[in-house]
Parts: C-alpha cells; sequence; structure tokens
C-alpha cells in the first residue's frame, strides 16, 4: 500500500501501521492498540511452539528410557496442555487484533470521507 508515494502499511508486527493512517488521531490509537495485540500475539505463538516442541521432546526422551514404564507421561502432559492453552490465548488475542485493525480503518475511513484529516 503507498500514501503519497511512499511505501505504507503494517510491516514486521504491525510496527508502520501508524504511518498508514498518519492524520486521524483516533485511527492513529487503533493502530498503536493493534501493535500492542500483535506483540502479545507473537508471544503466545512462541510460547505455543516452545511447550509443544518441549512436549514432543519429553514424550521421546520418556518412551526412549528403557526404565520408564509409566502410562501417563506427566510433563509431556502439561506441556501439551500448556501448549493448548496458549493456543487459545493466541486466538483469543487474534481476534482482539483484527477488531482493533478494523477499528482502525472504520475511523480513518469516517476521518477521510468527513474531512477530518489533519
Amino acid at each position: 500500500m503507498t500514501k503519497g508515494g511512499v511505501e505504507v502499511g503494517p510491516g514486521f508486527l504491525y510496527t508502520r501501521m501508524s504511518d498508514a493512517v498518519r492524520g486521524s488521531p483516533t485511527a492513529e490509537r487503533h493502530a498503536r492498540h493493534a501493535r500492542i495485540w500483535r506483540g502479545f500475539a507473537f508471544g503466545f505463538q512462541v510460547t505455543t511452539l516452545a511447550t509443544a516442541l518441549g512436549g514432543a521432546i519429553d514424550l521421546g526422551i520418556e518412551n526412549g528410557s528403557a526404565g520408564s514404564h509409566s502410562s501417563f507421561p506427566t510433563v509431556a502432559s502439561v506441556l501439551f496442555i500448556a501448549a493448548g492453552v496458549s493456543y487459545l490465548g493466541a486466538m483469543i488475542v487474534q481476534q482482539s487484533l483484527q477488531s482493533e485493525i478494523l477499528r482502525c480503518v472504520n475511523a480513518y475511513n469516517y476521518d477521510l470521507v468527513s474531512g477530518q484529516l489533519h
């Protein structure tokens, strides 16, 4: 997306979203909120990946050891449950991010149509 001949848009982790809506205070506020939500979503996604990977590694270690015949691999189960909870958190945060992006676009469009852009 370009604005005034300059490329603007979300960028990495939505860091440049404020450039796209510059001039509309309400849209800029929503862009800042979207950047914060994106940071939370990124954190949840990394946590999900790390806990799932840790659970898979621990499950492989427990299954590979000759002395362990537990029918309930506790550490792996806890890590997989944590990965599921983290994934659910990521999905909820992602919905909040999308909502904030839509609010940002709506505020900018309203200011554009009503002639209130500064």
